[in-house]
Formats: structure tokens, C-alpha cells, sequence
């Protein structure tokens, strides 16, 4: 194909086609054994009857339920910071702060990314132990994000773990940063 021609309507038409069936059959391996064995994993029962007791504002059966899940879950399971933090939500509503705290630090302890956990701050669920000890520890761990900076050449930066890839263009008139990723990030950010 010569340089600067576009490909052809026919290749574009199979690529695209490529494409869509190697998304249908990720999304088949993926979803395969839970339909043949005709149950979802045992964590999405649980966070599914979490949400509803939540629903119903049965915060002792949500917090219980919403326990389960992270039990149930590995270490390193892709949904795990997720049913964490609403685990620590949950415990928080009903009551038990320490124990609301103790899911963040959990989660912060392994490896997740602490702007999950920073934005607990921010969370009316959380506004009750906002000052307590073991909140505020996790908060300041968080805060202590580690960002990793790439260079361009030039002036052009990357910088990565912000909660989104962040470019930032250095010049005589300070800096440029494309994507400032999110708010609990931007301490770290200016130390980058």
C-alpha cells in the first residue's frame, strides 16, 4: 500500500469484523462457565443481596452481606477494591467505624490504587469517623501515592498512577498538563 493512502473499504470491513469476534468470543470465555454451571460466583450473590439491603435501609444485613464478597473474593481479583470499599461504606453506615476503616486499610495494604481510597473523604458514608485515628492513618498512607514519571524528549512528560495518565509539557511559562487525572491526586502531583 503506498504511503498516505487510506486501506481499502473491503480490509477496513475485515478488520472490523476481526475485531467484533474476538470481542464476542472474550466476552463467551469470560461469561462460559457461569452459564453452563448456571450461577454466578457466590461474591456476586452476596454484593448483589448487599445492595438490596442497602436499598431497603437494612444497614446490619448490607454490611454482613457486603463482608461476604471480599471474604470470598482473592487477593488480586479485579472487582475486589470495589466490593472493599463498599464493604467499608457499609460497616461505616451501620455503625462500626473501626471496622469501615480496617476495609480501607485493607484494601490501600494491597496495592490498590489509593485514589479509590482518597476519595472515602469526600464520601457523606464516611463523615461520621472522618477524625478518628484509624481513618485519618489510611488517608495519610493514601496521600502517599507513588507516581512514576516518564519522559517524552523535549519537554513532554508522562506521568503515571494519578488515577489516569497525566502529559504535562514543560515551557518558559510554567507547566501544561493535559488530564490532571483526579482531585486527591494533586499533592502528589505538584511534588512530580
Amino acid at each position: 500500500m503506498e504511503r498516505g493512502r487510506s486501506a481499502t473499504p473491503a480490509y477496513r470491513d475485515s478488520w472490523r469484523g476481526t475485531i467484533k469476534t474476538r470481542c464476542v468470543v472474550s466476552v463467551l470465555l469470560v461469561i462460559a462457565p457461569y452459564v453452563v454451571s448456571g450461577q454466578a460466583p457466590e461474591w456476586q450473590d452476596r454484593f448483589a443481596a448487599g445492595k438490596e439491603a442497602r436499598q431497603l435501609a437494612n444497614v446490619a444485613t448490607c454490611a454482613t452481606e457486603m463482608a461476604a464478597p471480599v471474604r470470598a473474593m482473592p487477593t488480586g481479583h479485579l472487582n475486589r477494591p470495589l466490593v472493599q470499599y463498599h464493604a467499608a461504606r457499609a460497616d461505616t453506615i451501620a455503625g462500626r467505624g473501626q471496622e469501615g476503616a480496617a476495609w480501607l486499610r485493607q484494601a490501600r495494604d494491597e496495592d490498590v490504587d489509593p485514589l479509590m481510597i482518597s476519595s472515602a473523604p469526600h464520601d457523606l458514608a464516611f463523615e461520621e469517623i472522618r477524625d478518628q485515628e484509624g481513618f485519618r492513618e489510611v488517608m495519610d498512607l493514601a496521600a502517599e501515592m507513588e507516581l512514576k514519571v516518564r519522559s517524552f524528549g523535549g519537554s513532554a512528560h508522562l506521568i503515571q498512577g494519578a488515577g489516569a495518565n497525566v502529559v504535562v509539557q514543560l515551557g518558559a511559562d510554567g507547566v501544561l498538563p493535559v488530564d490532571m487525572g483526579y482531585g486527591p491526586a494533586l499533592p502528589a502531583l505538584r511534588t512530580a
